[in-house]
């Protein structure tokens, strides 16, 4: 049996399935657990979700990927809360293509009037790194 959230990972990682189509996913089966022990033909039912789509979930492809990320999180201090995890921002869930997994690292406040979120590759090249750093460094005075 695996852990709801290493299922959650894995389910945001499937290629081809967006946030909308894992919140729907997660809307009629309750959590990931019983979206990846659901069988094909209940899977296609759902609204949005085909045949083709549902084999991808079956499959379950994305649970080696998904234990890389949760590994290469905990060796960054990083954590990664999903869509319904307390710590995932209030005000994303607003956005109807919000994406389903946040990554964090440090201490991220959500709760500010103000926010400013970076997005960006996990493999940046020295000169975006130094970039980001002086541009966040400006906006943070």
């Amino acid at each position: 049996m695996y852990s709801e959230h290493l299922l959650q990972v894995a389910l945001s990682l499937l290629p081809g399935l967006g946030p909308v189509t894992v919140r729907q996913l997660i809307s009629y089966c309750g959590d990931a657990n019983t979206v990846f022990k659901s069988g094909i033909s209940k899977l296609s039912n759902i609204p949005g979700i085909g045949t083709k789509t549902a084999k991808k979930i079956v499959l379950n492809k994305g649970l080696d990927l998904a234990r890389e990320q949760l590994a290469q999180a905990d060796k960054e201090s990083a954590e990664i809360s999903f869509i319904d995890n307390e710590k995932y921002p209030k005000r994303l869930l607003s956005i109807e293509d919000a994406p389903s997994l946040m990554f964090a690292k440090g201490k991220p406040v959500y709760t500010s009037r103000r926010t400013i979120g970076v997005v960006g590759t996990r493999r940046p090249t020295k000169y975006g790194a130094v970039a980001i750093r002086k541009v966040i460094q400006q906006l943070s005075n």
